[in-house]
């Protein structure tokens, strides 16, 4: 027997199911464009008063923990959140996910790295290192 029965069936049913398109609602566009026009002014407040490296800004301890788990190969991800005057940016008919990571790559230099990630779309770039794990 299938060790995950209900898990099979849950994806035979959704395989059945049609799927429609959802368009984008404007007051959802709209808050997402002013989450991303506040996220970039934020973004350009910290280039010109703190650290280039978001890892370079943290308490000596904490960034000591982060280099160490650079060192094993991990990946280091923090979520992220813009506010708009201390609040939350409320998001009608939509979510926003917004995260930084932090990755150490041994040999790799920034051209190669810079090379990879901006190519992602061209189809001389291997599918598999965009490919969800």
């Amino acid at each position: 027997m299938h060790p995950y029965p209900f898990l099979t069936i849950a994806a035979i049913l959704l395989a059945c199911c049609p799927s429609r398109a959802v368009e984008l609602k404007p007051e959802t566009d709209a808050a997402f464009n002013r989450y991303v026009q506040l996220s970039e002014q934020r973004m350009q407040n910290d280039l010109q008063s703190g650290p280039f490296l978001w890892v370079n800004g943290l308490p000596i301890q904490q960034r000591e923990e982060v280099f160490a788990r650079l060192k094993r190969g991990e990946v280091v991800t923090e979520k992220l959140e813009t506010l708009e005057r201390g609040a939350s940016i409320p998001v009608p008919g939509g979510l926003i996910h917004h995260w930084m990571g932090i990755v150490s790559i041994p040999g790799a230099s920034l051209k190669q790295t810079l090379a990879l990630l901006q190519g992602y779309d061209r189809e001389s770039t291997p599918r598999r290192y965009f490919a969800p794990d």
